[in-house]
């Protein structure tokens, strides 16, 4: 077996045995947990599949669907009667305390983004089309919005009844899994791990002191912002600036 079968098989038995274990928090700690397992397993399959769904003939439509995979799926306990915790006392702070975090994540590869970001590099990059760019705003944006509202405004305030440690850890560890278990990982490094396991804490934190998924939901934006400027200068480059690109698929 070939290391990234070996790596994906691991991948694929962490998801699986993270189902095993809410199948057991359900049964023997609290029976919201079987609402959380089935979002979960249906995360799971959506997201799991999502690149899936390519055609060359019909690229746009597909490019949408499978980007969409990535954001809809969190968005599912919207459907059930949980709600959003968005006001809180003190907001502006937590929300600025959000985006100093977010910032404070991009801080370690502040040079390595000045210099991708820069129109220097951007003009060697291939064009795309534009629904791949526009897309990958759509996907970056509520990709961020809506994983925080699944692991932290909905993992953690509506499944703690008491046993909050565990909510947190399920937060935490879901979230890592989020990244590490579906099959499409290979661009993935440890630094980045470590990132997720780092962010995915202290975003719980600040979800359990604000009280609200605002300040969290700023501090994930925030850091994608890097990846997001970077799809929109090279839109903004690529069709205001030349028109010479061969199209990347």
């Amino acid at each position: 077996m070939s290391t990234d079968s070996a790596v994906m098989k691991m991948n694929e038995n962490l998801l699986w045995f993270s189902v095993l274990v809410l199948s057991i928090l359900a049964f023997f700690v609290d029976i919201k947990y079987v609402v959380l397992l089935f979002f979960w397993t249906m995360i799971i399959v959506f997201v799991g599949n999502a690149k899936r769904f390519y055609s060359e003939k019909n690229y746009g439509l597909f490019t949408v669907i499978r980007r969409s995979l990535y954001v809809i799926p969190y968005l599912l306990p919207l459907l059930t009667d949980f709600k959003l915790d968005i006001k809180c006392d003190y907001l502006l702070f937590w929300c600025s305390l959000g985006l100093f975090i977010g910032v404070a994540f991009i801080a370690p590869k502040y040079k390595d983004w000045r210099i991708a970001l820069s129109m220097d590099i951007i003009e060697f990059s291939r064009k795309s089309s534009r629904v791949y760019y526009y897309t990958q705003v759509f996907m970056l944006l509520g990709a961020a919005i809506s994983e925080e509202i699944f692991f932290r405004n909905f993992i953690i305030g509506y499944t703690t009844q008491g046993y909050w440690y565990i909510s947190i850890l399920l937060s935490c560890v879901l979230f890592f899994l989020n990244h590490f278990g579906v099959k499409w990982n290979n661009g993935f490094k440890k630094y980045d791990y470590i990132v997720q396991i780092t962010f995915a804490l202290i975003n719980s934190i600040l979800y359990i002191l604000s009280k609200s998924i605002l300040p969290c939901i700023i501090a994930h934006v925030t850091y994608n912002s890097p990846h997001i400027l970077h799809s929109i200068k090279s839109y903004y480059y690529h069709y205001h600036f030349t028109k010479n690109s061969q199209y990347q698929i």
